[in-house]
């Protein structure tokens, strides 16, 4: 189990960019998994469950924490996955000059 904290919570995100990802593959993902919650525990709000081959898209979190669980019956073994975490701002107070604003994730869908 990983917790990341998000150490700006307000008009952010905790972002999750998969660099490799091969669990087992099954249709309920009830075998190998990673689960993700957007919380700091098991009871926080389900957002998914990754299974397979395929490397899962990016996934933004607009929350203080981001709950992650690595589940294996160890019968069937892959090489697991591996992923990069960031945060991400939203919005907020901006000075200077110039400056870049874009919408969370892009060039990826929001």
């Amino acid at each position: 189990i990983w917790v990341i904290n998000n150490p700006n919570p307000i008009n952010s995100s905790v972002v999750l960019q998969f660099t490799d990802f091969e669990l087992e593959t099954h249709g309920n993902c009830q075998y190998d998994f990673l689960e993700i919650r957007a919380g700091g525990d098991l009871n926080s709000f389900y957002l998914t469950r990754l299974c397979g081959a395929d490397n899962p898209p990016t996934i933004a979190v607009p929350t203080n924490q981001v709950w992650l669980q690595f589940v294996s019956d160890f019968s069937i073994v892959h090489p697991g996955f591996s992923l990069t975490y960031s945060f991400s701002a939203c919005g907020g107070i901006l000075d200077g000059t110039s400056g870049v604003i874009s919408s969370p994730n892009y060039p990826n869908n929001y």
